[in-house]
């Protein structure tokens, strides 16, 4: 009896947990999401710690892909009922509590209506953690026992079940900080102690580790305790998230500083770079203005080289998109010398009415980056 008595109690907790997952697969597709990019940034967190701080890195679109028409990548905005519309609540921890890792988080879950539950869970995108068991009514108890090692960052929570009709419900999002109460001794960016950009308009993030007393090295770069500043915002740029973006040809530098509530904040400081294009391209855009229909217009463009050194340097490619063509004396089978030019014409012949935006994309032997222009036409009748 003691061992069939011990079989149901497994079977039960196993439904439990099928019956939560199937749940989370419906409801927390995008928390299972990010945790796979959570899982990516402890990857990349320990190959750094192992390796130590790079050499200085060169960035050019082939790390960074530029979105076209876009420089920068907003922070994904996260949904959820709100609180008074759902049948589940978080009563605690309180939104925006701070946890240290390997502390035990407490999580009071409860309903404001008299539904009777088949069972009801909490979820969360902790890399590490154990799901909480389900519990089959509310008000309901569950842990969460946060791993030591994990990044220092805001992560959510949410409550999900499903009643005894078979109604799904989750709770709005709350979150829970995750942060040690000690200062770290040392910060390290993953990228390397200093930032060289190829060109203008890239853009690259940072990711931040701190060292800590007990050796111990983790992500901080999403860290609430964390912020970055440019000195020189004409030169570079840097967001809250930590994404530096180049400006214009110079030097500059990203400080980027972690908070103490005891004291001075602990600074690292990455020196930046903005090379200039290798390859110039004069104007810098061509407008066509408005163009009948079947009808062509041509603008050229003088591409020059740029470079400090570089008296080989050759025409790979050159492309265009929209409805336009070119034509060059660019030849990929001679170099271009230092402050030599060649010639590219660019013909517009729209086919129907409205404008029309394009791209001159030219790839040289300097570069990985291409220099790129911004076409534009109207078609009229």
């Amino acid at each position: 009896m003691l061992q069939r008595s011990e079989n149901t109690m497994v079977a039960r907790r196993v439904c439990g947990k099928l019956l939560t997952y199937g749940l989370i697969a419906i409801l927390g597709v995008s928390a299972a999401a990010q945790s796979l990019g959570e899982l990516a940034r402890e990857e990349r967190q320990k190959k750094a710690s192992q390796s130590g701080v790079a050499s200085p890195k060169v960035f050019s679109n082939l790390d960074n892909p530029p979105a076209q028409g876009t420089t920068s990548t907003p922070p994904t905005t996260r949904h959820a009922m709100p609180a008074g519309e759902s049948l589940l609540q978080i009563d605690s921890p309180a939104d925006g509590t701070v946890f240290n890792p390997g502390q035990t988080v407490r999580v009071r879950v409860t309903s404001q209506t008299g539904h009777v539950w088949s069972f009801v869970d909490v979820g969360s995108d902790i890399p590490g953690a154990l799901l909480a068991e389900p519990a089959y009514s509310v008000p309901a108890d569950f842990s969460i026992t946060i791993p030591s090692d994990i990044s220092l960052r805001r992560y959510p929570l949410r409550a999900m079940g499903r009643t005894a009709a078979g109604e799904l419900a989750e709770s709005a999002y709350i979150e829970i900080d995750v942060e040690r109460l000690d200062m770290p001794v040392s910060l390290s960016q993953v990228n390397g102690n200093s930032l060289i950009f190829e060109a203008p308009g890239q853009t690259v993030p940072l990711l931040t580790l701190a060292t800590f007393s007990d050796g111990q090295v983790l992500d901080v770069s999403e860290s609430s305790h964390l912020s970055f500043y440019s000195t020189d915002t004409k030169i570079v740029t840097v967001d809250e998230t930590g994404a530096v973006t180049a400006v214009e040809t110079g030097a500059a530098a990203i400080i980027i500083s972690y908070k103490n509530p005891n004291g001075p904040a602990r600074e690292l400081r990455i020196p930046v770079t903005v090379l200039r294009f290798e390859l110039g391209l004069t104007p810098s855009a061509l407008d066509f203005g408005k163009v009948p229909i079947g009808k062509s217009a041509s603008l050229t463009v003088i591409a020059t080289n740029n470079s400090v050194s570089d008296s080989q340097m050759r025409i790979k490619a050159i492309t265009v998109t929209g409805p336009y063509r070119e034509t060059d004396n660019c030849s990929s089978s001679s170099v271009l010398a230092l402050d030599a030019s060649c010639l590219i014409t660019v013909t517009f012949t729209p086919t129907a009415e409205g404008r029309f935006p394009g791209t001159l994309s030219i790839s040289n032997s300097s570069s990985s980056l291409p220099s790129e222009i911004l076409l534009t036409g109207v078609g009229v009748k």
